[in-house]
């Protein structure tokens, strides 16, 4: 077999590669189940595999190994679907699939096992428990498990839950648990669910509230009354309802951590339907950092950009959003691993970036790749430690070089420096911000973030306030009147450049930039220290025409759906260029100088002196860029494979021409660079 060097896992330059399949992917009448061919296919060894078994029912059913059975269909492939490129679904029994385990453990790979929170159409064992199924706000019984609840005789199901896992650790040998869809997060929106008996009960009792005489009584038979109840909670207890959600995740988690860790075991959490640390608290009720205080062993994040366009969402828009998300949850949790979808396809979902949105797949492993946290010591590091492919049977081997090259030149050496902006992160004002947000529906960080990434702010870092001593550069602080005294000393001892964004801000120096948005209620202001072009910015009138408002934001109704955006009160487009042309200046970035709007540039330094730039394409068609990096241009290297003829400068500035979706990688060698 012939391995590349991804073979051997994360390490400089290396990212540590994990794959996402089903079992279809394998094959049963192989003596190795077909493992040396995948393997040789790929054309490396992975870190890890998770084998999606679709249902919670393979939990359910669980009943040791003491006899061979069959697996119904859905366990055998995502939702039972009949066949895939490379062959019909075959019936798998649990005695092949522990062999299948034992055979991948050889080559060195850790093997998990994953599930979703819905019940198989195969099984008797959801006939007998509709009682955990999740509960609308109008008293509908939902399609999925809502893992807080308790089973018809009082036990909770998550103990149930969590030591049949443990089980499976024990009878199947893996080597650890990937909890997804439903059990890393609920599968709807807490604004939604579970508004059941069960759960108002806990709830209650939990947060020692007496709720309206009304609402004390069993409301399951009666929809009007159970939507009232839900109504009533929503508006008049919200963060205590979302502190609860939170309080009883991480209590589940950890009862999941210890079960298996004291296998010696994993845990590995998806992140909660694309959602930065703010929403996944606020929609979901998770809290990143209550999640990591159990021990989890790493986050697989959810930058599902490449797929996004199969629900009819904007992919370049998708690209920054989940960018700016895995910053923040990084920034959050510093000392969680994180490793990041990367979407190939899905074909039971009926997405295939590979073959359909190649250029977008491209895109965004580069981007996610090139994103960083300062530690402790100020050193760079990638926020992910590397791809998670998804999902990965029926991939050629052709398929399989282009994406190993793709991730190669993806995770090449950390940079020297960033010609960035870097985001100073605050669990202090992270926590006040969901009060802050009840009251007034203003932007959040996240949407502030990726907003200013869409219009070419180069924003490729995070860092918190306590290690801005160690940081050059410019720095951006969201909501700075949220920060704690002792942040903003830290922030204003800076010594490069500063750039503050909020409705207030906490400073008693005048700033060289001060710009003011028109639009609405809860004007954002932006100020900045520190620049070398010390002007005044006119303030930005409203460009977008009159925004409603409203006197109570509390009846705002929330989204059903991780593919909605929240509701925010609005921001003129005027004030956001505004920002993001500041942050270019300041980060002395190459700039963008022909031709369309939907052309990015982001740039690192390399340790020989040269600059990588990466550019961008947001538009659906091929668009050329003229760059220039103020500064006489001696050579230029093309680093990606296309385009595949020499670009040639002409004194500080490039042309190229960047492919729909796409990204172009070139290293630049200037004359003060040499």
């Amino acid at each position: 077999m012939v391995l590349s060097s991804l073979e051997s896992g994360a390490g400089a330059g290396r990212p540590e590669v994990w794959l996402w399949t089903e079992l279809i992917g394998f094959d049963n009448e192989q003596a190795d189940y077909g493992v040396a061919q995948y393997l040789n296919d790929a054309g490396f060894v992975p870190s890890s595999v998770s084998l999606l078994m679709f249902t919670a029912d393979f939990v359910h059913t669980h009943d040791g190994l003491d006899h061979e059975r069959e697996f119904p269909p859905d366990f055998c492939s995502y939702d039972a679907r009949p066949y895939s490129d490379q062959r019909a679904r075959q019936a798998w029994t649990s005695f092949q699939l522990r062999g299948l385990v034992r055979e991948l453990q050889k080559y060195g790979i850790e093997v998990y096992f994953s599930v979703f929170n819905v019940y198989s159409r195969y099984s008797e064992w959801a006939k007998h428990h509709p009682e955990i199924l999740e509960t609308a706000r109008t008293g509908q019984k939902l399609g999925a498990i809502n893992i807080l609840r308790r089973l018809a005789d009082g036990t909770p199901y998550e103990e149930f839950f969590v030591n049949q896992v443990g089980r499976l650790l024990d009878d199947y040998g893996f080597d650890g648990f990937h909890a997804a869809d439903g059990y890393s997060s609920p599968r709807n929106p807490i604004s939604e669910i579970d508004y059941s008996d069960d759960m108002v009960s806990q709830f209650a009792i939990g947060m020692g509230l007496e709720l309206p005489p009304e609402f004390s009584v069993p409301c399951e038979q009666d929809p009007a009354l159970i939507e009232r109840r839900a109504e009533w909670i929503w508006k008049n207890k919200r963060v205590e309802w979302i502190q609860y959600y939170a309080g009883r995740w991480q209590q589940y988690c950890r009862r999941l951590v210890e079960t298996v860790h004291c296998r010696g075991k994993k845990v590995v959490l998806n992140s909660a339907w694309t959602r930065d640390p703010f929403e996944a608290l606020y929609r979901y009720g998770i809290d990143y950092k209550r999640m990591a205080e159990t021990g989890v062993d790493g986050i697989v994040v959810e930058t599902v950009a490449p797929s996004a366009g199969v629900y009819g969402l904007d992919m370049s828009a998708a690209h920054h959003s989940y960018a700016a998300m895995m910053m923040l949850i990084k920034a959050y949790v510093p000392n969680v691993k994180l490793v990041n979808l990367c979407c190939i396809k899905d074909t039971l979902e009926q997405w295939d970036a590979l073959r359909h949105h190649p250029t977008v797949l491209e895109r965004d492993t580069y981007g996610l790749a090139n994103l960083y946290v300062y530690s402790e010591q100020g050193m760079l590091h990638r926020c992910t430690s590397g791809p998670v492919g998804c999902l990965c049977d029926s991939i050629l081997p052709h398929e399989w070089k282009w994406l190993r090259e793709t991730w190669s030149v993806a995770y090449q050496p950390v940079p020297a420096r960033l010609k960035s902006v870097t985001l100073v992160w605050s669990d202090v004002a992270h926590r006040a911000f969901l009060s802050r947000f009840i009251e007034t529906r203003v932007w959040s960080v996240h949407k502030l973030l990726y907003e200013l990434m869409r219009r070419g702010a180069p924003i490729l870092a995070v860092a918190n306030a306590d290690q801005l001593h160690r940081i050059q550069g410019p720095v951006l602080v969201i909501y700075p009147e949220l920060f704690s005294e002792i942040e903003l000393r830290a922030i204003q001892a800076h010594k490069g450049p500063v750039i503050m964004i909020g409705t207030d801000i906490p400073s008693s120096r005048s700033p060289d930039v001060f710009i003011r948005d028109t639009q609405g209620s809860h004007n954002l202001i932006c100020a900045a220290w520190g620049t070398a072009k010390a002007q005044s910015r006119a303030s930005v009138v409203d460009d977008q025409g009159q925004v409603e408002e409203f006197e109570d934001v509390s009846d705002v109704k929330e989204p059903n759906s991780w593919l909605y955006e929240l509701f925010f009160r609005k921001v003129s487009d005027g004030f956001l260029q505004t920002c993001a042309d500041l942050a270019i200046d300041l980060a002395e970035s190459p700039k963008v100088e022909a031709n369309s709007p939907a052309i990015k540039v982001v740039a690192t330094e390399v340790k020989d002196g040269s600059l990588r730039l990466f550019v961008s394409n947001d538009a659906t068609h091929y668009n050329v860029a003229v760059v220039d990096v103020a500064d006489t241009i001696k050579r230029v290297d093309v680093v990606t494979r296309y385009p595949g003829t020499p670009v040639s400068p002409v004194g500080s500035r490039i042309r190229v021409r960047v492919p729909a979706g796409g990204m172009v990688i070139l290293d630049v060698l200037t004359q003060s660079g040499e």
